[in-house]
């Protein structure tokens, strides 16, 4: 199976940050941690244990509502009116008259062109 670019690059990327590293503890002649997910997760843990909170909640606090009523299925269930759909119809004809006249004026120059060879 060979390799996508993806893979190899990133595979690349790993090495070319990892050796530095590597080097500067063989270098120093101490040994490596013990490296591995399970150690990231024990060193993550003996680092946070000190600082949890366990949560707990007030009972004098009233109840509160999650739920707010949705206003914007009311305020859009109309369709947006009469004033929209001038707007639509205006914005649909002005997009029409200036395809029409952008495509005259490039038939007028393009005539105007074939007519009048430039020396």
């Amino acid at each position: 199976m060979i390799p996508s670019k993806h893979k190899f690059v990133s595979g690349l990327l790993a090495v070319a940050l990892m050796a530095p590293v590597t080097l500067a503890h063989a270098a120093d002649g101490t040994p490596l941690p013990p490296t591995g997910i399970r150690a990231s997760i024990d060193r993550a843990v003996a680092a946070g244990a000190g600082a949890m909170v366990p949560f707990q909640a007030s009972t004098n606090a009233p109840p509160v509502r999650l739920t707010r009523p949705d206003r914007s299925r009311k305020q859009m269930s109309g369709g947006g009116g009469k004033t929209m759909m001038v707007m639509g119809i205006v914005g649909t004809l002005a997009g029409i008259a200036s395809t029409y006249y952008v495509i005259k004026m490039m038939k007028d120059n393009n005539d105007t062109a074939k007519a009048d060879p430039q020396p």
